[in-house]
């Protein structure tokens, strides 16, 4: 029930905040940086407890072969225990995978720990000259 919660709310704080994000207008560049950072986050946890749910569900069926009697008595511990425990490693593995993966500034600081430098994705919304536009104007306007 918690994971369902947990859920539900990021899926409303994602849909809010791609409203925020289309509604930017004239915003200062920092307003622009937290709500663009909160948006790619609030994505990849929504990817993680979606894995997270899943293998959650698996586990639970795993346990309720125990109480089923699916499996021989003699058995039936060790397989759902087995089971349980590289389903919730699966978990772990998996969401800190989607976590590093699908988060920018996360996915950079790793590829440069293991010594690889990767460019900056083209599929970013905003390019290196609007950055740099959004900027100096934010500045311009600072000034005046």
């Amino acid at each position: 029930m918690i994971d369902c919660t947990s859920l539900l709310c990021l899926t409303l704080t994602s849909v809010h905040i791609k409203r925020r994000v289309r509604s930017i207008g004239e915003q200062t560049l920092n307003v622009k940086y937290q709500l663009r950072e909160t948006s790619e986050i609030t994505s990849v946890m929504l990817q993680c407890g979606v894995i997270s749910l899943l293998t959650k569900l698996c586990a639970m069926f795993i346990a309720w072969t125990v109480v089923y009697h699916i499996f021989s008595e003699k058995y039936a511990f060790t397989i759902a225990a087995g089971g349980y425990l590289l389903l919730e490693t699966v978990n772990c593995f998996t969401c800190c995978w989607a976590l590093l993966l699908n988060h920018r500034g996360l996915r950079r600081h790793v590829m440069r720990l293991i010594g690889r430098d990767i460019p900056i994705s083209p599929n970013s919304n905003l390019s290196d000259s609007s950055v740099r536009d959004l900027y100096f104007n934010d500045l311009h306007k600072a000034w005046n």
